[in-house]
């Protein structure tokens, strides 16, 4: 996300020019490079694609994104749009700049704001191309892992391999490839966006958020969302504004 100045983006076989409230879209492993114009300051946002773990955009998974050609991703079209991604990206430096308490859920939040501000009118290719560092091979495992998270299930990597066609090994390959993490810390991070938006949305206990996001109990959820959000579920919880009613 491009808060000042301009950046030329290259991909393997496109060139888009981002200025300031322009957003671009590359998975790791995806051949891209980008330079800024010379003699011109500049100030960017960068999120891995795994940041939002298993968030939607209306039915799809928001990492639908990265598997359509570079040219064919959502762009800031309008003054408008421009001008709300400008401004949510401006709360983001802020945020990440300050880091009060909560600061990485509250990044997460204005994420998803720049997303579904990008992507409400947008149309993807109903068949992508599927390219090196594109997700379409992806897409059926990301799929599985984001409606079953929401069920408090779990979804194995094996599983995960035969919903894309591929053998275990291969999956594991090309899915760290493309997320720059592998499989089982992403399945983990979906179920813990669930547990994030639980403890926020909702007055359930510590141990019934754990249940319903598919932790054996709270201690294994504590331990796993302090390794992912640095804090522990009962302050992200009041960090969030909701009542601590837990036990």
């Amino acid at each position: 996300m491009v808060l000042e100045g301009v950046q030329e983006l290259r991909y393997a076989d496109a060139v888009l020019e981002c200025g300031a409230g322009d957003v671009w879209f590359a998975a790791p492993g995806e051949v891209h490079g980008y330079r800024t114009k010379a003699g011109v300051a500049c100030i960017c946002l960068a999120f891995g694609p795994y940041f939002l773990a298993d968030s939607m955009l209306a039915d799809r998974h928001w990492l639908s994104i990265f598997a359509q050609p570079p040219e064919l991703r959502p762009r800031v079209k309008l003054a408008q749009q421009r001008s709300n991604v400008l401004a949510t990206g401006w709360q983001i430096y802020r945020e990440a700049a300050a880091q009060r308490p909560g600061w990485e859920a509250a990044i997460r939040i204005h994420l998803l704001q720049v997303l579904v501000t990008l992507t409400r009118d947008w149309l993807p290719d109903q068949q992508p191309a599927s390219a090196s560092g594109h997700l379409a091979a992806l897409l059926p495992a990301l799929e599985v892992v984001c409606s079953r998270a929401k069920l408090g299930e779990r979804v194995g990597t094996l599983e995960a391999a035969r919903a894309c066609a591929m053998s275990r090994s291969h999956f594991c390959r090309t899915f760290r490839k493309s997320m720059g993490r592998s499989f089982g810390q992403f399945e983990v991070q979906s179920r813990l966006a669930v547990a994030a938006r639980l403890l926020t949305d909702t007055q359930l206990s510590i141990r019934d958020v754990a249940i319903h996001s598919g932790f054996w109990d709270a201690s294994h959820l504590d331990h796993h969302f302090v390794a992912h959000y640095g804090t522990r579920p009962r302050a992200f919880r009041a960090a969030s504004g909701r009542s601590l009613q837990t036990r």
